[in-house]
């Protein structure tokens, strides 16, 4: 009897344990990183409020990171930070992050950087690696972002963009 009050008892002070190591934007219980899918939250085991929601950064890809909630016991992926050209990031808790892509930028995912404007939307840039520029245009005109490779053409619905000296101009 004494042997399985011991154990119940290491067992409550590991939850303790856990639980007050626990942190993160909604508070106690909270994941605080999303270990690229090596340590996953989604669907790990969960006690927070289904109206909390947790942000959780990943390492693996920063501009993955995102808000998860708690729905019968499991954490579910709610909503990500968006880091794409142009979107809203004035509620992102991150200011800067990058995307893991393919490193040659043959085919997307291309890596990239972006960078939380003081106007609140997300400029990103490519970022390949081995010096080699992306091809992509921007899925919105963004005039003045970096751009490559020279000559780089996107059209858009009355605007052209055209790489020129490393940024885009828009006419």
């Amino acid at each position: 009897m004494a042997v399985a009050t011991l154990r119940r008892v290491r067992f409550a002070l590991l939850i303790v344990v856990v639980a007050g190591c626990s942190g993160g934007s909604g508070g106690s219980g909270c994941p605080t990183l999303e270990q690229g899918g090596i340590v996953p939250v989604e669907g790990a085991a969960c006690a927070t409020a289904a109206d909390v929601e947790c942000f959780a950064s990943n390492s693996f890809s920063p501009c993955a990171a995102g808000w998860y909630t708690c729905v019968a016991g499991k954490f579910h992926f709610a909503r990500s930070i968006d880091a794409e050209d142009g979107h809203d990031c004035s509620d992102s808790p991150l200011t800067s992050c990058t995307y893991e892509g393919n490193p040659t930028c043959g085919i997307e995912p291309y890596a990239k950087a972006c960078t939380c404007e003081s106007d609140g939307t997300w400029s990103c840039t490519c970022a390949c690696y081995d010096g080699l520029e992306c091809p992509r245009c921007p899925d919105v005109p963004m005039p003045g972002v970096m751009c490559g490779p020279a000559g780089n053409t996107c059209s858009y619905p009355g605007k052209t963009c055209t790489c020129t000296g490393g940024t885009f101009q828009c006419s």
